[in-house]
């Protein structure tokens, strides 16, 4: 248990490092205690076999994300890593999206991003460069992992083959956007169990305030592109609360568990440092992440 919390915290940090939050100790500190401490990464660690190599899976997941710029030599590595963290445990994948939404909406959100969207489209922006790499290396690394699976299961018989993995055909299609519907409303706004009514404000008010400032940077771009950048980051913003659910949803068999939404917990981390970095009340969000915590 003590190594996969390490695993934990080496992640929180590595978000902070890919986030580039500069040299902000406190903030730091506050996002990684508030990505580790989640209560939905709890469940996680009552499996006392399972709970390394989630934490390995996860931070295989970050390390690859990071890793995969547009040089070759480092993306193919980004890649390979974030194959082994596909292998450990699915779920790392959702790590990985949303830490790269997030990225994307610092990047969006930096003074030199308003040249991004001057006409025609700064296609060789650096905020281009440096986002489409990782991104499309997520794409092929859950495309290999799914062809090393299928042709897994072929080598395997047919009667020890799980259900649970099976895709679901399109008739499970309504009833499934219905549930993950009701799951993103429940991990951003119901009470429950593990997180209580005033857990839940404090990270309302922490929401709140990311997408003030977000709304506050976008608003410092010239007036025939700045819709079009606020449009784009509530793109990524919504991208990056889908991911919650992420690369499980197409399955036959999904349950919508605390350890299957652990990935919340990047989301809400990113949610307070673009809180604390953008809206003006940074003081605010940092004392509601430690209360929240």
């Amino acid at each position: 248990m003590f190594l996969a919390l390490c695993c934990f915290v080496v992640t929180g940090i590595l978000l902070c490092r890919f986030w580039r939050l500069g040299h902000d100790r406190v903030l730091e500190a506050c996002v990684v205690g508030l990505f580790v401490i989640h209560p939905y990464h709890g469940e996680i660690f009552t499996f006392r076999e399972a709970t390394l190599c989630v934490g390995l899976a996860i931070l295989l997941a970050a390390g690859g994300i990071v890793l995969a710029d547009r040089r070759p030599s480092r993306w193919l590595g980004g890649c390979a890593m974030l194959v082994l963290a596909l292998s450990l445990y699915q779920v790392a994948f959702n790590y990985a999206a949303i830490a790269l939404a997030i990225y994307g909406l610092f990047e969006l959100s930096r003074s030199e991003a308003a040249r991004l969207f001057k006409r025609p489209f700064d296609v060789r922006h650096p905020v281009i460069r440096q986002v489409l790499p990782r991104a499309l290396a997520l794409a092929a690394s859950a495309v290999v992992y799914f062809l090393i699976y299928r042709f897994s299961q072929l080598a395997i018989e047919a009667s020890t083959a799980d259900r649970r993995s099976q895709i679901m055909p399109l008739s499970y299609v309504p009833e499934r956007v219905q549930a993950i519907l009701e799951t993103i409303w429940r991990v951003l706004a119901l009470p429950e169990a593990v997180m209580p009514l005033l857990p839940k404000l404090l990270a309302g008010v922490i929401a709140v305030l990311a997408v003030f400032g977000l709304a506050r940077r976008a608003s410092q771009t010239p007036d025939h592109a700045r819709g079009l950048r606020l449009a784009v980051m509530l793109l990524l913003l919504v991208a990056a609360v889908f991911a919650i659910v992420g690369v499980l949803m197409p399955l036959i068999v999904w349950w919508p568990v605390d350890r299957v939404l652990s990935a919340a917990s990047v989301l809400f981390a990113g949610l307070l440092a673009l809180a604390a970095a953008h809206s003006g009340a940074r003081r605010v969000a940092l004392v509601a992440a430690c209360c929240c915590c």
